[in-house]
């Protein structure tokens, strides 16, 4: 009977994931920006242009790392609901672990772009 339960339990956090996936999935178009163009100048690339396409390629970058950290916390969130207090705990708690530390990583990395990019934007 419990076990019966418990598949019900992990189908219906399943397809709440895959609605939740399939209602972000909007999201992504604003991702279809316009690249500005780069145009050679006397032999040399714009400075403002080069700094745009690496900022845009960065953010893109990232926001897919994020979005791949925050799945890995869901999924630790799934196996902590699953584990029944077995061994799977120390799997999710590692995992959960990791996940953090990619949200964090993604932040810091965003951050840390945008200072950069705010000395070369002048």
């Amino acid at each position: 009977m419990f076990r019966r339960e418990v598949r019900f339990m992990k189908k219906k956090i399943m397809s709440a994931l895959s609605s939740l996936a399939i209602l972000a999935l909007p999201l992504t178009a604003g991702a279809q920006q316009a690249l500005p163009t780069i145009t050679a100048r006397s032999g040399s690339l714009d400075q403002g242009a080069v700094t745009s396409i690496l900022g845009k390629v960065a953010t893109f970058a990232l926001g897919i790392i994020g979005g791949v950290a925050v799945i890995m916390i869901l999924y630790a969130a799934f196996l902590f609901v699953t584990s029944q207090g077995g061994e799977s705990t120390t799997k999710a708690r590692k995992t959960l672990t990791w996940g953090i530390i990619g949200v964090v990583v993604a932040i810091l990395s965003y951050a840390l772009i945008n200072f950069v990019s705010s000395f070369f934007a002048s």
